[in-house]
């Protein structure tokens, strides 16, 4: 509805550039199908975000969360009490 146009620039919006100003423990979670945002992309934020780590669920795709839940809130509880 009304917030529409602003959920488009937000989704639009490009902050490469600012990727490498990331400096926290930053877990990048991804599901293995996803077929909205390829999972190269994970790679890339990977490579310019300094202390990124990279786990890609399997059997999931663009919503992991809803998909696998109890894996997903498992990898981040272990990642935040690392």
């Amino acid at each position: 509805g009304r917030l529409k146009q602003t959920f488009i620039r937000v989704v639009n919006d490009n902050i490469a550039g600012l990727l490498d100003k990331i400096g926290n423990h930053t877990l990048i979670l991804w599901g293995q199908n996803d077929s909205v945002t390829p999972i190269s992309e994970a790679k890339i934020l990977h490579s310019k975000i300094k202390n990124s780590k990279v786990i890609v669920i399997n059997d999931a795709s663009h919503f992991p969360f809803l998909e696998k839940t109890d894996e997903f809130c498992k990898i981040v509880t272990d990642f935040i009490n690392e």
